[in-house]
């Protein structure tokens, strides 16, 4: 049997990332915690470990099952600077298998394993951060870009609606002045995090530009999407925060422009453009393409 198991942030475990074994079935769902058992011992000492029998071995008292299938184990922490980033993990189910030998062996190929375990997780994050903004860790208008167009053939071919919604933040720049560019980036996270918040697994929130911010709403039409839009408009009116310094609050206002596919166009370009048109149409904020001066254009 060989596993390797890797840690995952948002579980808070080694999850089995790779299981080899006649028990392949049964030990695909085993979870190890950091800080307790062998594991917590291999992880805290950062040394390889060598079990000879696991139904004797005080550290393995809470592995049961393991020991059931597993007599023999080799744990191997797969460590890098400071990271423990998982667990390999090699076993057999007769006890005294492994000598000192084998754990010499097994530590120099978990050591390899380490080094092209930190080659990929640098590669995911260079790709993320390419397609990321650093500043509020939203898809950025590229990634964006990119989504629409992969919704926009989905959605075409079943003959649904999609929604964009572009929000720019008012006179941003006049905050920065103000207060300071360390308060307009508060503003920007805050603002960010109450789209996310409201738009939840619905669609995708993405930082558009500077002081700007995109929605993708699959599947909503004009009136679900202009909905969506109101309530927004108002939760960044309720947004307010304090200046060190300063008495007064800091509140944010909006303008917003809508446009669905495919009324307002069939192509990511043309739907961005007629959103955008809609956004700067006047002076005051916009709501689902209202026209200029402030009328329906004469859609449901």
């Amino acid at each position: 049997t060989a596993m390797i198991c890797l840690w995952s942030e948002e579980r808070g475990l080694f999850v089995p990332a790779a299981v080899r074994s006649p028990y392949a079935a049964e030990l695909k769902d085993v979870l190890w915690e950091r800080d307790t058992g062998i594991v917590g011992w291999a992880v805290q000492s950062r040394e390889p470990c060598l079990v000879t029998d696991a139904r004797s071995d005080p550290r393995l008292e809470q592995e049961l099952g393991l020991s059931q299938f597993l007599r023999s184990l080799i744990f191997i922490p797969l460590a890098y600077e400071d990271e423990v980033l998982g667990i390999f993990v090699i076993g057999d189910r007769q006890p005294g298998v492994y000598r000192e030998h084998n754990l010499h062996i097994l530590t120099i190929v978990g050591g390899l394993a380490t080094v092209a375990l930190d080659n990929t997780r640098l590669h995911h994050r260079l790709k993320k951060a390419a397609g990321y903004d650093p500043l509020t860790g939203l898809p950025n208008r590229y990634q964006f870009w990119r989504h629409l167009q992969s919704e926009l053939h989905r959605t075409r071919s079943q003959d649904q609606p999609l929604a964009v919604i572009l929000i720019e933040i008012d006179q941003l720049s006049v905050l920065n002045g103000r207060y300071g560019f360390a308060v307009g980036d508060y503003a920007l996270v805050q603002f960010a995090r109450a789209l996310e918040d409201r738009v939840g697994a619905r669609g995708t929130v993405a930082r558009y530009g500077g002081d700007g911010f995109a929605l993708l709403l699959p599947e909503f039409g004009e009136i679900r999407a202009t909905e969506i839009a109101e309530r927004l408009q108002r939760a960044v009116e309720q947004i307010s925060f304090g200046v060190e310094g300063r008495e007064e609050r800091v509140r944010l206002s909006v303008r917003i422009g809508l446009a669905v596919s495919p009324l307002d166009g069939a192509t990511a370009d043309e739907l961005l453009r007629q959103a955008e048109s809609y956004l700067y149409a006047s002076g005051e904020p916009v709501i689902a393409g209202a026209s200029p001066a402030g009328g329906s254009r004469g859609r449901a």
